[in-house]
Order: C-alpha cells, then sequence, then structure tokens
C-alpha cells in the first residue's frame, strides 16, 4: 500500500501529512528532505493513487484529531493531477467525489491542503481546483508555473488559492527544497493521433528537459501509430504509461519508434512498443527499430514490451557507442534481425537487443521469448561490460547465421564478443549472469544457449542459474560446441588470462552435435566449477564425433577445478559421457561425483571421462570402469576415486534448485575434505554438517549436501509422451498450425513447457501453448527431423521425434485461351395453337373483422420518485452512499426517497442542480420534518445529521417549474458505538501517551489510544480501544490488544502483534515480524526481509521490499475460498511460503484461478491462501516448513 519512511514528529499528534508520488524523479531524495519536518508516506506508482490517499487517511486518522495540513507532491498539468497509476481531473473528480468527501474526517474544518504540481492552476485548472475545494470542503493551494529546481526553471512557491481568506502559516518553506533537484512537470497526451494537439508527438517536441510525459486513462488498451517516422528525443525526458494500462506505440511497419540523439537521457516505462521497422543498410541506421540510442546517451526502461520489432541488428533495443542501457522488468518476444545475412557487420546481428561498444548494458528481471538473431538470438554484446540478472530466454534462436560463414549463428540467446571497449588495458570489463534461467534457445557452430568470447583481463561469471534444453546445431563448416554454453578467452598482451567461474548452477538435458553436451571451453580460459550439477547432457555423433557429453575442455595449459558438483547420466556418442579434454589440459576435482556417465562406443571407451583427472579428495564414481583395457580403453576418472553408489535421486527441485539429492545409504554422505569448500551446497543449505550422525561434520561429494535434519525431496513424476508425434507435411508459403499438447501429460499436474529443435524456417513453437504455427518459406523446403522436448519445472524431461517435410508451393498454371466456339444456325420454331380458356365463377369475398384501433401509450414519467410519502422510491438500506436523479424535462420536481438505516449513523445529503427557491427536506418514518435547508443557502447545498437506526423519507422540492433536473446524493457513516470488551472500543475517550529517546513500556488504558515509542528498543501495549501505535526508531515490540488498531513500526528490526479485531500492521524499515492474530488483518512488511503470518480471519499480506516469508497455517483454515489469506506481491525465487502445523510441501494442491494460485491441503480440502497473480508452476520451489513461535 504505501512505504512509510522515518517519521519525524515534531509532536505526540502528526497535524501535518505529506503525500509523495513514486512517479516523481528523485521522489526518494525529496522525500527525505520534508520528512524532517513533516511525517512522510509514498503513493505507490502501480496502484490507484486515490485509493491510497483514501486508505491513507483511514488507517492514520488520529482519534478525535484532525490533520491542519496535508501535502501533495506529484506530477502534474493545468487541471489534472497524477496520483499513482490514475489522474484526477474534471471529468473523473465526479467519479472519486464519495471517496474525497470522506476525507473530511481526517480534516481539520480550517485545514488547508497544499498541491505542489507544475503548472495545476493554469488556464481552467483553476475552475477544476474549485470544484475539488467544494467537495473537499477547505482550502486548496497550487501553482500555476512550473514545481521544483530552480536552476531548471521551477520554484516553490504556491500562487494561487481557492479560498480568499486562506493563512499560509501552516506552508513549506521554500528553503526546504534547496538541495532537490528535480522538477515536478508533466505533459499529458490524451490523443492516439501521430501529431497535433494532445499527441505523443507535440508533448515530446514541446516538453521542457527533464520533463514527464505521461498518458491520459482514456489511452489505456489503445495503439498510438506512428504515420510520420519516429519520435526524435532530443532533451531529456521520462515517458511513463501506467495511466494507461496496455498502452502500445508502434512504429506502423515502416520506422523505427524511438530515435534517442546523443549525450540525452530517455527514461521510458510502463507501455509497449511494437512494429518499428528499419531496413536500412547502414550499421546504425539499419539498427534499434524499437529504440536506438545515440552515442554517450542513457537509456532506463522498466516494464515495457518489445515485440514484432524488425532491424538489421537489434530489433527492440541497439545501445550505440558509450551508451547506457538498463532494462528492467520487461519483455522482448519475437523481435527479428536476421535480415543481415549479406551484410559486414553481421556478427552484431542480435534478435532483441545489441550493446555496441557501450559504457554498459544491464537486464534483469526481465524475459526474451521467441527472438532470432544471426549471433544471439536475443542479446548481442560487443566490447561492453554486461550484467543478467533474474531473468528468462526461453526459445531464441540464431540458427538463420549457420550457413553464412564463420562467427555467424553463434548463441541461441546470448552472443558476446569482450567486455570492455579497451582490450588488454589491465583492467577489462565483467559479464555477470545469475539467479537466470535458459530454456529452449538454439545456436549453431558455437553456443546453443550462451557465447562467450573474452579479452584479458575480462572477468565472467555464472552462478545460480539453470541452461536446460538448449541445442547446439552443426554449421556449416560442421562445427557444433557447447549445447549450453561455449566459453573462450584469447590470450593478451595483459596480465593473467580471463576466467570463467561457475557456481551453484545446473547444466541439463542440453544436447551439442559434435562436442561439450552442456559446456565447451576453450583457448586459454581458466575454468572454476563449484556446488553445480551436469544432467543428462548430450553429445551427439551429427558428424562422427560425439565428445564430452557433459562437459569439454581444450583451455590449453589453464587450470581447471571442480568442487563439489556432480556429473549425472551425461551421454556421448563417442568418448567420455562426462568430461572430453587432452593431453594438456590439467583438471583437478575434489568432492565430485560421477554417476552413469556414458559413451555409446562399441569397445565401452573412455565412459566418463577421456584422461585421468587429477585428485583432490572426496570423489565418487559408479560405476566403476567397464573394461581392463590398457588406454584408450576404459578407465576411472583419478586413480583414488571411490568406487561406489552415490544413490542419487533423480533430477528434482529442491529449493528453487534443480540438484540429484543423496538417497539414503549414500556412499557420498560425509565422504568429501573439508578444505576449500564454500561454505553453503547448491540448495543454498549448510555445507559441512554431520549428515550420517557419527557425530563428526563433514562435507558430502556431490553439489548436495545431506542432513537430517532437512525435508525430503519432493517426489516429481516426469511427463510422459502419450501417443507420438506422426509425421507432417506443410507446404511453402501455405500457413500451417499443428498443436502438440494433447500428445504429452503430466500426472503431477505441472505446467509443461515445449521447445523444439529443428523446425523449418518460417515455423516457430509456443513455449506454453505447445502449438507449432507459422508459414514455411522456400528455404525450408526439404524434409527435417524435429526434436521436441517437454519438461515439467522441475527436472522431468520427455521428447519425441517426428519427421516434417515442407513441399515446394505448386506454381499457378499458366491460362490457356479459351477457344472460339463455331457458330451453329438458328432453328426456326414451328407455330402452337393458342388453348381456349375453360370461364371460371366469381369468389364470393369473405368479410373482414373491423380492426380494433391501438390505444396511444401514456407516457413515462421521468420522475425517479412519486409526489407523496406513499409513492416515494425505496432505495433500500443505506450503506456507504447511493446517488439519485431527476431527468431534465420532468412535469415537477416534488420527489420523495424512502430510506433505512441499520445502526446510527451520520448522514449526508448533497443536492447537486437546483438553484435558488429548492429545499431538501429530511422526514422521519411518519413524515414528519427532521430537517430542512434551501438550496439557496447552502455555500455547498449539502447538509448531514446524526440519525439513530430506522426508516426515513428524503424531499427534493423546487418552486421553480422551469428548474426541475438535480443529482441527490446520500451517504451515511456509522456512529454505533461498539463492544469495548471486542472490536472498535474505547468510547469517546481518548489517551496519548509517548515515549522518551530510551527504552520505554507504554501501557494503554481502555480508551482509545494514540502512542509513539519516540527512540530506543520500546513495548507498546495497545490494551482495550482501537489504538494507533507507532514504534518509532529503535527495535520495538508492538502489541495492539483488543479493538481495531493501527501499528506502525517505523525503523527498526520490530515486532507487530495485532491479536483481536481487524488490524492494519506497517512494518517500515527493518527486519520485522507482524503476526495479524484474529479478525481480518492487513499486515505490509515496508523494507527489509520481514516475516508476516495473518493467523486467523481473513488476511491480506504485503511483503514490500527484500526477502519476505509469508506463514500459512492450517489450524483455523476452513475450505470456504473467501476466508483464505491473500498475498499480494510475492516474487519468485526471492520470497518464501512458510508452512506451519506439520504441513509440508507435498501435501498441498495448487489451483490455477483467474491468473492467481490457490493454496489448498490435500485430504482436508482447507484453503491457506491464494497468491495473487503467480501462475502454480511458478510455486512449487517457494515453499518451506518452518516453525513460527509467536502466535
Amino acid at each position: 500500500m504505501v512505504q512509510v519512511l522515518t517519521p519525524h514528529l515534531p509532536q505526540a499528534y502528526p497535524t501535518r501529512l505529506a503525500l509523495i508520488d513514486a512517479n516523481l524523479d528523485h521522489y526518494q531524495e525529496l522525500a527525505e528532505l520534508v520528512s524532517q519536518h513533516v511525517e512522510t508516506l509514498i503513493i505507490r506508482r502501480d496502484r490507484n493513487g486515490i485509493e491510497q490517499v483514501s486508505e491513507i487517511l483511514n488507517s492514520l486518522k488520529l482519534v478525535n484529531h484532525e490533520l491542519q495540513a496535508l501535502y501533495w507532491f506529484a506530477h502534474g498539468a493545468p487541471g489534472e493531477i497524477i496520483l499513482g497509476n490514475s489522474s484526477l481531473n474534471p471529468a473523473s473528480l465526479s467519479q472519486y467525489s464519495n471517496q474525497i468527501k470522506a476525507w473530511k474526517s481526517a480534516l481539520d474544518r480550517t485545514a488547508n491542503l497544499f498541491i505542489y504540481s507544475c503548472n495545476l492552476a493554469q488556464n481552467t485548472g483553476s475552475h477544476f481546483l474549485q470544484s475539488f475545494s467544494r467537495i473537499l470542503g477547505i482550502n486548496i493551494s497550487a501553482s500555476s508555473h512550473r514545481i521544483g529546481d530552480s536552476n531548471r526553471g521551477g520554484t516553490w512557491q504556491l500562487d494561487f488559492n481557492t479560498h480568499s481568506e486562506y493563512s499560509s502559516h501552516l506552508s513549506l518553506k521554500p528553503s526546504l527544497f534547496s538541495s532537490y533537484t528535480g522538477i515536478l512537470a508533466t505533459a499529458i497526451v490524451t490523443t492516439t493521433a501521430d501529431s497535433g494537439a494532445g499527441s505523443l508527438r507535440n508533448a515530446i517536441a514541446t516538453a521542457n528537459p527533464g520533463d514527464t510525459i505521461i498518458f491520459s486513462a482514456s489511452l489505456a488498451n489503445q495503439t498510438i501509430t506512428l504515420t510520420s517516422g519516429q519520435l526524435e528525443i532530443n532533451k531529456n525526458l521520462t515517458i511513463d504509461g501506467s495511466a494507461a494500462a496496455n498502452l502500445t506505440l508502434s512504429g506502423n511497419n515502416i520506422s523505427r519508434v524511438i530515435n534517442l540523439h546523443s549525450y540525452q537521457n530517455l527514461n521510458i516505462q510502463n507501455l509497449t512498443i511494437a512494429n518499428g521497422r528499419v531496413t536500412n543498410t547502414d550499421l546504425i541506421e539499419g539498427a534499434g527499430a524499437g529504440i536506438k540510442t545515440g552515442e554517450g546517451s542513457n537509456l532506463s526502461v522498466n516494464n515495457v514490451q518489445f515485440r514484432d520489432n524488425i532491424a538489421r541488428l537489434g530489433a527492440g533495443i541497439f545501445a550505440f557507442n558509450k551508451s547506457t542501457a538498463t532494462i528492467t522488468n520487461s519483455t522482448f518476444d519475437n523481435n527479428d534481425a536476421t535480415s543481415g545475412l549479406a551484410l559486414d557487420y553481421k556478427e552484431q546481428s542480435g534478435g532483441a537487443i545489441v550493446g555496441f561498444v557501450a559504457n554498459s548494458l544491464t537486464v534483469k528481471n526481465s524475459k526474451f521469448t521467441n527472438n532470432k538473431g544471426l549471433n544471439g538470438g536475443a542479446i548481442n554484446n560487443l566490447l561492453t561490460p554486461l550484467t543478467i540478472e533474474n531473468s528468462i530466454f526461453l526459445n531464441n534462436d540464431s540458427t538463420p547465421g549457420k550457413n553464412a560463414g564463420a562467427v555467424v549463428g553463434y548463441g541461441g540467446a546470448i552472443y558476446s564478443d569482450g567486455s570492455s571497449s579497451v582490450n588488454n588495458d589491465n583492467i577489462g570489463g565483467d559479464i555477470i549472469i545469475r539467479n537466470s534461467r535458459f530454456e529452449g534457445n538454439t545456436g549453431s557452430g558455437q553456443g546453443g544457449g550462451i557465447y562467450l568470447y573474452v579479452y584479458p583481463p575480462d572477468k565472467v561469471t555464472l552462478e545460480d542459474s539453470t541452461l536446460l534444453n538448449n541445442s547446439v546445431v552443426n554449421n556449416a563448416e560442421g562445427v557444433a560446441q557447447g549445447g549450453g554454453f561455449f566459453y573462450a578467452a584469447k590470450t593478451g598482451l595483459a596480465p593473467g588470462n580471463s576466467p570463467l567461474v561457475i557456481s551453484r548452477t545446473t547444466f541439463s538435458n542440453n544436447v551439442s552435435a559434435d562436442q561439450g553436451g552442456g559446456l565447451w571451453v576453450g583457448e586459454n580460459a581458466p575454468l572454476i566449477i563449484t556446488n553445480s550439477t551436469f544432467s543428462e547432457n548430450e553429445a551427439q555423433a551429427i558428424n562422427g564425433n560425439g565428445f564430452g557429453g557433459a562437459l569439454t575442455v581444450f583451455n590449453q595449459s589453464n587450470p581447471t577445478t571442480i568442487i563439489n558438483t556432480t556429473f549425472a547420466y551425461n551421454k556421448a556418442a563417442k568418448l567420455a559421457g562426462a568430461i572430453f579434454h587432452g593431453d594438456d589440459q590439467k583438471i583437478t576435482v575434489q568432492n565430485t561425483i560421477f554417476y552413469e556417465n556414458i559413451a555409446s562406443n562399441a569397445l565401452k571407451n573412455q565412459q566418463h571421462v577421456s584422461r585421468s583427472l587429477i585428485d583432490a579428495g572426496g570423489n565418487i564414481q559408479y560405476p566403476p570402469k567397464l573394461t581392463d583395457i590398457p588406454f584408450p580403453g576404459d578407465l576411472n576418472v583419478t586413480d583414488k576415486v571411490t568406487l561406489a553408489d552415490p544413490k542419487l535421486g533423480p533430477l528434482q527441485s529442491i529449493n528453487g534448485v534443480l540438484v540429484h539429492p543423496l538417497l539414503a545409504g549414500s556412499a557420498a554422505i560425509d565422504a568429501g575434505v573439508n578444505g576449500g569448500v564454500a561454505s553453503l551446497d547448491q540448495t543454498g543449505n549448510p555445507r559441512i554438517v554431520d549428515g550420517d550422525g557419527n557425530g563428526s561434520a563433514i562435507a558430502d561429494s556431490g553439489a548436495y549436501e545431506a542432513t537430517r535434519t532437512l525435508l525430503p525431496p519432493p517426489s516429481n513424476t516426469p511427463p510422459t509422451l502419450v501417443t507420438p508425434i506422426p509425421d507432417r507435411t506443410a507446404t511453402e508459403a501455405t500457413p500451417f498450425n499443428l498443436n502438440i499438447a494433447s500428445n504429452f501429460t503430466d500426472l503431477d499436474g505441472d505446467a509443461l513447457v515445449f521447445s523444439a529443435v529443428g523446425l523449418p524456417e518460417g515455423l516457430v513453437l509456443n513455449s506454453g501453448t505447445g502449438i507449432i504455427s507459422g508459414t514455411p518459406t522456400r528455404n525450408a523446403v526439404g524434409t527435417r527431423s524435429v526434436t521436441v522436448t517437454v519438461s515439467d519445472g522441475n527436472g522431468g524431461i520427455v521428447s519425441d521425434v517426428f519427421d516434417l517435410a515442407v513441399t515446394a508451393a505448386t506454381p499457378t498454371p499458366t491460362p490457356q485461351p479459351t477457344p472460339t466456339p463455331t457458330p451453329q444456325p438458328t432453328p426456326t420454331p414451328t407455330p402452337q395453337p393458342t388453348p381456349t380458356p375453360t370461364p371460371q365463377p366469381t369468389p364470393t369475398p369473405t368479410p373482414q373483422p373491423t380492426p380494433t384501433p391501438t390505444p396511444t401509450p401514456e407516457p413515462i414519467p421521468q420522475d425517479r420518485a412519486g409526489n407523496s410519502l406513499d409513492l416515494a422510491a425505496d432505495l433500500g438500506v443505506l450503506n456507504g452512499s447511493q446517488s439519485v436523479d431527476d431527468l431534465i424535462g420532468s412535469a415537477d420536481t416534488d420527489d420523495f426517497y424512502s430510506f433505512r438505516l441499520e445502526t446510527e449513523s451520520l448522514l449526508n445529503l448533497d443536492l447537486q442542480g437546483l438553484t435558488g427557491n429548492a429545499y431538501i427536506q429530511l422526514l422521519d418514518s411518519q413524515g414528519n420534518l427532521i430537517q430542512e435547508i434551501a438550496a439557496a443557502d447552502l455555500a455547498l447545498d449539502e447538509f448531514a445529521v446524526s440519525l439513530a437506526a430506522g426508516d426515513y423519507f428524503a424531499r427534493v422540492f423546487s418552486t421553480n417549474p422551469e428548474n426541475t433536473a438535480y443529482t441527490l446524493t446520500l451517504s451515511n457513516q456509522s456512529t454505533a458505538t461498539p463492544d469495548l470488551d471486542e472490536c472498535g472500543g474505547g468510547g469517546n475517550c481518548q489517551t496519548t501517551i509517548s515515549g522518551t529517546s530510551s527504552d520505554d513500556l507504554l501501557m494503554g488504558d481502555e480508551c482509545r489510544n494514540f502512542m509513539l515509542g519516540e527512540a530506543g528498543d520500546d513495548s507498546l501495549m495497545g490494551n482495550q480501544g482501537s489504538d494507533t501505535l507507532l514504534g518509532g526508531m529503535g527495535k520495538d515490540t508492538l502489541y495492539g490488544g483488543k479493538g481495531n488498531d493501527s501499528l506502525l513500526g517505523g525503523e527498526g528490526d520490530d515486532s507487530l502483534m495485532g491479536n483481536r479485531c481487524h488490524d492494519s500492521l506497517y512494518g517500515g524499515k527493518g527486519n520485522d515480524v507482524l503476526w495479524g492474530g484474529k479478525g481480518d488483518d492487513y499486515l505490509e512488511g515496508g523494507e527489509g526481509d520481514d516475516t508476516l503470518s495473518g493467523d486467523r480471519g481473513s488476511d491480506t499480506l504485503v511483503g514490500g521490499e527484500g526477502r519476505d516469508l509469508f506463514i500459512l497455517r492450517t489450524e483455523t483454515a476452513s475450505t470456504d475460498v473467501s476466508e483464505a489469506d491473500l498475498i499480494l506481491d510475492f516474487e519468485v525465487g526471492i520470497d518464501t511460503i512458510g508452512l506451519i502445523d506439520g504441513v509440508t510441501p507435498e501435501d498441498l494442491i495448487l489451483e490455477a484461478v483467474e491468473g492467481n494460485t490457490l493454496i489448498r491441503v490435500a485430504g482436508s480440502n482447507q484453503v491457506l491462501g491464494i497468491v495473487v497473480g503467480i501462475a502454480p508452476q511458478q510455486l512449487p520451489r517457494s515453499f518451506a516448513s518452518v516453525e513460527m513461535a509467536i502466535g
């Protein structure tokens, strides 16, 4: 909901509150400045801002103490304010009027709203502010000029007020903002037109440097199609589509979408860039159909979808010389850079992104699918530092370059040539790939998934990643190396070579048509592998070879060190199922398992390895060598290796990592040596433990460390082939469609991921649906063997092979001239006699009944209510707000409305539309007058009155027959006093309790308490009543007790316990523990690694930033979905769902429900929770059994 910054409250009550919109540039900087004087909260950019304001004022409202000043900091334009992903303007003011009216209860009658937004009061903006002020009932101060840094034309003076009697004593001093460098300016795009007023092109042209351009909410789900060429960005700008969901910028398949000029900055976010197209053969002008950056520019991309863009290179993004490109939370699908085969620079033709001698290229939390390039199906990187984190590369393809000569076709997903613009410079650059997944990518020649070539002293790190089902096929020269990953490092003038460091990474089911099914390392590259798994990789015999099923090493005399790694079920067609290397390579292994690796040669030679390795202790091999034939016969991996069965479990996901666990009785348990090992195993569990229970803590062999206290690995049934895919025939230039999903099934119900190798040109496989579709090209004519691989995300894999023949299109036949027929003579007809007609009698007419005239219908009255009590329109039970109206042209206006209040309430009646001689009357159930007021006497045409529960009437009456159109709004707010013993207690009394800078113990009474801990490690106990507890700084403990409480931890590692009733808990900064207790609670962790447990009731859990633990329990869970806890912001791979009460992950059933995941307990059918926005197949690795002491 909101992020609570450090509140610096000048007194026990916060009388002033600032709300800062996260869409602002440097909003954190601004918040820190403001929070020194005013309690400060952040409006999130990804949610409706008006709703957030309502939630904030409700949750922070002090009992019988109202705010004197409210400050908004947000982007604005004349008559429009941007809050979160919504906007407040004349059109939306009526939509939000009821929410705005409810804010009054948190504001003093003399309060002021100060709005710091650029140009808000300019032109017609003043009328909008007057309307806003009438609804809110207080003065609003705003600006008719730019707000922000004076060096950029801004100021902090508010020169407009809606009330003439406004007093400025609560305004903020401009000196407070002296160090803020941002500007609060916004241009709003209101039309999809390519040019003209309100267009994006016009907004760019008229914007000032540093401005933010946003889009009206009315443009949601629409497309801005460029018809007059690319958009030129020649100044520093932010373009943000968050207010117009699913907005697309289209190049119309005729032009680039955005051209960022040299040395300019562009921040673009929350929209789609599609159908850009460039065909120029120039290196620069033929690049970047989505976005092209100029030299020295700075591009920041967040939550942008790039799809269906076409260029010679970098179809999505081209980052040019000395530029910086940062891409986060974005997707790239079906971008194509394969049209440059005849060009000299084809080596840089990456499908989605190209970094071309840039300062840096950073990709985080993004996904690349179905992109095609000549080198690097997704990314091509030249002499640029490269960082990739938490990203997915699926079904990308670089094989279109396989026949284009040397150094083309490499890197199905990523191709990189160097990571520093200056080679051999004693500094070098870094390539870092971490926590990412490469699956179903295809390359030719070298690198099915990844191709990296570096120069000393560049450094390369691959960690916490998965390479699955990638493949490399032979190129025109017959080369196929590194099904998953190809790495080479050139010898340089700088001291040392460029090492490849791999840790906590799994290579599985990758295939090479020749060497290195999983990984190929060559030239002068030192290699270090720790805590990693190589499983079921294969080096095939397409060209008669097939060496190194898992790994091939030809790195001259550079050292290779492998520690705590598992090689299992890898296969080579000729030699070395696990590792193939020559006499010069020195490979040292420690605590490493070689299990069931095979080489399919007739003599059973060199099954696991091609040469003996250097033994550093703790290594295990099974089975032992198959023959006693001297070299080149079979051999054990080292002279000292332990020959015993490590009893590996099947490849499965544990803690989100694919590994082979050690089963009971494994010879690998406590079989390693402790020296030089990492502190954790591949799954993140402690490495050196006493796995066999003999009292000695010794490292296990292999990537997985067994422990008697660990949960048993979850079982997984691999997907199965139900029906083999039959051979198929397609036709050139004719659309083709084949659904293969029904040929496979998965007994566990896992979501299957499809990938294919060998598809003809023009056809693609949708990884999620299993549909092969497209239009075969002329180059596709012929018969191809297609291998389909299906994985369940938990290590289970099955494959099938079928032939797909593409026939040439049948040429259209040449039309032949139609022969001219020989004319025939026309025969003379023979005349026929005319017959004499038989006379018929004249029929007698049938009499018809006289029609009954249709009566003219009575006009339907337009009044919504009658003119007496017995004819009143019944509005039913009033609960919240309800509006009714009388139409223009009605015969009169003397209308009665009946309604019922179920509890004691404050009733508000608001009349709009009638002026002069108009009245609102409130009557009891017998028609007796309770209150009457003339509209002419009301500045706001409304009044409020406290009423007991019961039946009532409202009457609207006008003495002017020509003045009959109106809208009447009735709204109520319950004022009933709840049970003091339980929720909402406290009656009409209140207590304020403040702490000191020391460690305080603050105890509440039976009233509604406001408690502020200040500094120190405090304990705050609310007792009875609906309390507000603010921990402040320090390590605090907050206990709500009875009542509907609001608990805010502030800074420090806090413990928040709501106890009974419906509580709101906000952790703030620090690693907090939040426990809701009874009732339907709202828990938000804020910053830090938090633990959230809703406990009883239907609770809402929001983790916020950091690695959060969400606790779900079965003790009080029911089978009713409506009573389940909601987890709103779960981050896969970061957050964890904790299970208590003896429940394990194996006890759960995960169901897909409208894009969310419903978590049930098998057998009892209890519903533990709902994870919003996450599919079931993303969650199996996110559970852990934990103990929760609190509650």
